[in-house]
Order: structure tokens, then sequence, then C-alpha cells
């Protein structure tokens, strides 16, 4: 094993151990010593491979972000009809993160404006590059969602508005969930908010002239086979 690939897997090895102590406290809790003895690594290796905490922080954010472009892959890969594969990330992105909590506790942080303006910049880079891969993806789809549901002149601007307005609308509600307010709120007690998240993906649908593509028996479903893709790996 070259030195290059040492220091991938041991990068690697910190952002796992720094995972697995998020199932116990938060990242804002975590001190760099704990991320060193969870690694078994001193702290000099640990500050070799990320320059601060917020920097660690971008890198797990990485990590987790790789391991949704498998299942984005997959869905991709499906033979789904273009909507239904817009509407099947969405699911699977709600299942990934109610799989995972901590996992999306430590997303949401790492995107503070701050985290990355005090992590490197290559690490920061990194993390832009694949959030422009991720774009392009969807972008792509939601254009022949588009134009294979009898939209002409399909421009720039609309793909944006229906990507941005269903995956805002997903995220948005999910983050609502897991507040404070969502603990106490009826509606996303019973079912942890499925119900009013296909209910909330039918209505908008149904403003972009698709809910007859996709109806509610169909996207009920879609919400019973999400967890065929949302098996995660180590990238």
């Amino acid at each position: 094993m070259s030195r290059q690939q040492k220091r991938i897997q041991r990068e690697a090895e910190i952002v796992a151990a720094t995972l697995l102590l998020m199932k116990e406290k938060s990242f804002l809790d975590l001190r760099m010593s704990d991320v060193a003895q969870a690694a078994e690594c001193s702290m000099g290796a640990i500050y070799s491979h990320f320059s601060s905490k917020e920097d660690l922080l971008l890198g797990c954010a990485y990590f987790l972000a790789r391991q949704k472009i498998q299942v984005l892959h997959r869905v991709l890969d499906t033979d789904l009809a273009s909507v239904e594969k817009m509407v099947m990330i969405c699911l699977c992105l709600w299942q990934v993160n109610q799989d995972n909590p901590e996992h999306f506790s430590l997303s949401q942080l790492a995107m503070n404006p701050s985290v990355w303006q005090r992590a490197s910049a290559n690490r920061s880079n990194a993390m832009n590059e694949l959030g422009n891969y991720i774009d392009n993806q969807l972008r792509a789809l939601v254009r022949l969602t588009l134009v294979e549901n009898g939209y002409e002149d399909v421009s720039d601007a609309l793909v944006a508005e229906l990507l941005m307005g269903l995956w805002g609308l997903s995220c948005g509600l999910y983050q609502i969930k897991e507040s404070g307010f969502g603990v106490f709120n009826a509606d996303f007690r019973e079912d942890d908010g499925v119900d009013l998240h296909l209910s909330n993906i039918e209505r908008y649908l149904a403003g972009w002239n698709l809910h007859s593509v996709v109806p509610r028996s169909r996207l009920n479903q879609l919400v019973s086979v999400v967890t065929t893709y949302t098996v995660l790996e180590a990238d």
C-alpha cells in the first residue's frame, strides 16, 4: 500500500470513528481528543488530516454525501419513470435520515457557512464539487421529467423551480419533524411524518399537473419499497 493509500485509509478510519461516537453524543460535544482515542491515533495524526474541528465536520459530511450518491445512482438506474425517480429520491433521503438521525444532525450542522470558512480550502472545494455533481444529476432528471410530461421550452429557471420546490418541501418538512416543534406535533408522531410527507408531495405534483402520473396509490407503492434502495455502504 502506498503512502497516499495509507493516508486515505487513515482519514476514512478517523471519519468512521467520529460517526460512531456520534451515536452517543452530538458533534458539538465531541472533543478532538475523543476522536483520537476512538480512532486509536495521536492528536498529531488527527490534525495532520483535519486542520480543525470544522474541517473534520466537513470531512464527515463529505463521506455521508458520497453515501447518499449511492442511493441516487440506484434510483437513477431503475426502470421507474423519470417523475417516479424524482419522487423516489425524496422518499429515499427521508428514509436515510430516519435510519441515521445523528448523520442528519451532522449534515445540517456542516451546512453552516462558518464551518466552510473555518475548514480547509481543499475540504470546502471537494464538498462544493460533490454538491455540484449531485445538483447536475438532479437537474438532468427534473428536465427529463418535464419534457416527458408535455412541457415545452423547458428553461433552466423552470427546472430550478421544480427542483428547489420539491426538495425544499421534503427537506424542510423533515427538519420540522426533527425540531422541537416536530417532537410535540401529532402530525409527525404517528408514523414519523411519512403520511404528511406523501400528502405534501401529492399536492406539489398536482400544482405541476404531474399528480395523474404519480397518484397517491402509486406514492404508497413507492414508499413501500424505499428500503430496497437505502442500504448504505462504506464508500
